[in-house]
This record gives structure tokens, C-alpha cells and sequence, in this order.
């Protein structure tokens, strides 16, 4: 799905929810490797980026850490799209969900970087079943009640 199909106020709330963002070419740099090899990642998730109106793809910084991606986001964003039907939008922003009532700063990005990768994956399924369920929800509603 491209950022042009997605409701122009979603995108607006994506991009304050989920940010700071980097483009392409920086987050090409901060691995060190070219824009083309940055593309192949994206589209495995092992990386994760968003394409907006008007620019070129932006990536959430949360997901850069030591030059590198944060552990383990290639298994969750994959249970994500794959189990739960998630497009890259969505799952940019269950990452930036608040985790915890003791600290309302908190997001599912902190748990990754922390290394509770067992941690998000439970939660990624467990997310990921429910999207599954809500959709064959939708598509065979129940028959209606007498």
C-alpha cells in the first residue's frame, strides 16, 4: 500500500506518533550501505520505513542502534504484515505504542533496544491473531439473530 492511499490525517498522526524520522539516504549511511541495498532490506523488514507524500521513504530512528537495526524487528514486523495483515504504516506505529502504565514514555521501540525481543514477539502474536481475527470477522460476519 503506498502513503497515497492511506487517510492524508492518519498520516499526519503517524508522523508525530512514531517519529523522529530519517530519510533514505541517511539511514543508507548510518548502516553504511547504498540506497539499493536499503530498499532490499525494507522490503524483507529488515528494516522498516514509510513512504510520505512528496518524499522519499523516511525510516524511524528508533530502529538504528550501535550502526546497526535493533534486534529481532525482522521476526515482528514479519508476524506483523504476515499474520496480522499489517502494512508498514501500522506496524511503524504498534512499535511506537506506549508498553507500560508505571511509565507512560515507554514504547514497544524501548523493549527492542533493551533486548526483550521474546517479550515483543508474545505481544507482536498476540496483536497480530487479533488483526487475523477482527478481518475473518468482518469479511463472515455472524449469521443475524431471530
Amino acid at each position: 500500500m503506498s502513503a497515497f492511499e492511506v487517510d492524508p490525517d492518519d498520516l499526519a498522526e503517524l508522523w508525530a506518533n512514531v517519529g523522529p524520522w530519517v530519510e533514505e539516504a541517511k539511514a543508507a549511511a548510518l548502516l553504511g550501505i547504498e540506497i539499493a541495498d536499503l530498499e532490499h532490506l525494507s522490503q524483507t523488514f529488515q528494516i522498516l520505513g514509510c513512504e510520505f507524500p512528496g518524499q522519499t521513504w523516511l525510516y524511524p530512528v528508533q530502529q538504528f542502534i550501535d550502526g546497526g537495526i535493533v534486534q529481532g524487528l525482522q521476526r515482528v514486523c514479519t508476524v506483523l504484515h504476515f499474520v496480522g495483515g499489517a502494512d508498514n504504516y501500522r506496524i511503524a506505529d504498534w512499535l511506537a505504542e506506549r508498553t507500560s502504565f508505571t511509565d507512560p514514555e515507554r514504547t514497544v521501540w524501548d523493549e527492542l533496544r533493551e533486548g526483550n525481543t521474546d517479550h515483543v514477539l508474545q505481544a507482536a502474536q498476540r496483536d497480530a491473531d487479533l488483526w487475523k481475527l477482527r478481518r475473518e470477522w468482518e469479511r463472515y460476519p455472524p449469521p443475524e439473530l431471530p
